[in-house]
């Protein structure tokens, strides 16, 4: 795991971005109704293009310019970096300034054009919430290519410490899993022009015991 420290400076603030490259990775078996996923708010630009150098400066203009979250109030902690072909995905937490609590997270796709620019696709801020020892949301779209295919992502944010690997069962039987570092805070789940759906997920712990296990979750 490769991680980089960022300082982005910007009307007299700084915003540290935590940038964690972890390759696509992929899950598999759960127990939780879908109907406790909590909600999430999208925001797509519909008026002129937002084209950036990087995706940090990127997720900091959207942000500022597609919702009414002051970054002022956070800090940006870019957790996964994903490249599939020239679409880039990265996962995200916000952090409270005044309360040093992580309670935002989401991600921001992105087309990676030939001019190694990124172009705005789409992004997803969602609300952490702890009941449950991970917290998990689902999107359903499409790819920000010339061609498009089908986007689906599933993003968690984990709670509880002694998970080290969640596993994401489909419904054509095919169980992909996900091994996370150490300290890592959130997994990314992506399928690109597929159509299976996830079924179930589950979270083991270091010692390979259940610690949750979510299912009903037939992906949007």
């Amino acid at each position: 795991m490769n991680v980089k420290i960022i300082e982005v400076k910007k009307m007299n603030r700084i915003i540290l971005l935590f940038v964690v490259t972890i390759g696509t990775l992929f899950l598999a078996a759960c127990n939780l109704n879908s109907d406790s996923a909590e909600e999430s708010s999208a925001y797509t630009v519909l008026n002129g293009e937002l084209l950036k150098e990087s995706v940090d400066e990127l997720l900091i203009t959207a942000i500022e310019n597609e919702t009414d979250i002051t970054l002022d109030d956070y800090k940006i902690n870019i957790t996964e970096v994903n490249n599939i072909e020239n679409i880039s995905i990265t996962t995200f937490l916000l952090e409270n300034n005044e309360s040093q609590k992580k309670n935002k997270y989401g991600f921001l796709t992105a087309n990676r054009t030939d001019k190694d620019k990124y172009e705005f696709h789409d992004f997803v801020i969602n609300e952490i919430t702890d009941e449950q020892p991970f917290s998990v949301f689902h999107y359903s779209g499409g790819t920000p290519t010339e061609v498009e295919r089908t986007l689906r992502i599933s993003v968690g944010y984990i709670h509880h410490e002694d998970i080290s690997k969640i596993l994401v069962n489909y419904d054509n039987n095919y169980t992909s899993a996900i091994m996370l570092g150490k300290e890592q805070e959130t997994f990314t789940e992506i399928n690109v022009g597929g159509s299976d759906e996830i079924t179930s997920i589950v979270a083991l712990s270091s010692e390979m015991q259940i610690v949750l296990k979510m299912q009903n979750l037939l992906h949007p």
